[in-house]
């Protein structure tokens, strides 16, 4: 019996300790694909199928950034368009500066301005309860709670955000983001939903 439960338990730390290793968001090439669905009428449903994609770096007011591009896959004539650019900090913080104050997208993603960098997401020591300081006064993210999801062979946090202006509760993955949508933090819900229906990190799986 006492082997029985020093397995199991040391099963428990492994997974414990496979939980707390942090992923970093890309440093050099990524995808999301997204689908954007909304239901102008009754008989009238608008899918859209869309990716960000990471790839080339900027700099911009003095700090270095990864490109971010958009493009509307289902749509041949769509070229990639510069959106802005991403970068983590030491502190597991992303930031985005904006190539324009309202994002080339099917739905309304809108920043304060365009010429500054804006908190899209924070990693950094979260807890349950906290009131995350991204997006103030349009709106109000708080973590409701915490646990983790095994993609491939590791075990990455996942943290159960409510979020003013959305149907439901939404999930953040470290290194990937919402499973909404890559800027949901700087968007609502109303007669449209978001989706993020897979996340590459192209260099991994080069």
């Amino acid at each position: 019996m006492k082997l029985v439960l020093t397995i199991v338990f040391g099963l428990f730390l492994i997974n414990n300790l496979n939980c707390q290793t942090y992923f970093p968001f890309p440093s050099d090439s990524a995808q999301w694909n997204c689908l954007f669905w909304h239901q102008w009428s009754a008989s009238d449903i608008n899918l859209v199928n869309s990716s960000y994609i990471l790839e080339g770096d900027t700099n911009l007011n003095g700090k270095s950034y990864k490109k971010v591009y958009y493009t509307e896959t289902d749509n041949p004539d769509y070229n990639y368009e510069y959106i802005g650019g991403l970068r983590e900090n030491d502190t597991k913080d992303i930031y985005f500066f904006p190539g324009s104050e309202n994002l080339s997208s099917p739905g309304p993603i809108s920043f304060p301005n365009d010429t500054s960098e804006q908190l899209l997401y924070t990693f950094n020591n979260l807890d349950s309860g906290m009131v995350l300081p991204i997006n103030n006064g349009f709106t109000e993210i708080t973590v409701i709670g915490i646990d983790s999801v095994l993609l491939g062979n590791s075990y990455r946090k996942r943290y159960k955000i409510q979020q003013e202006g959305l149907f439901d509760y939404d999930y953040w993955i470290e290194g990937i983001g919402s499973i909404k949508d890559l800027f949901i933090p700087f968007t609502y819900e109303f007669e449209w939903q978001y989706y993020t229906l897979c996340f590459t990190n192209l260099t991994l799986s080069a």
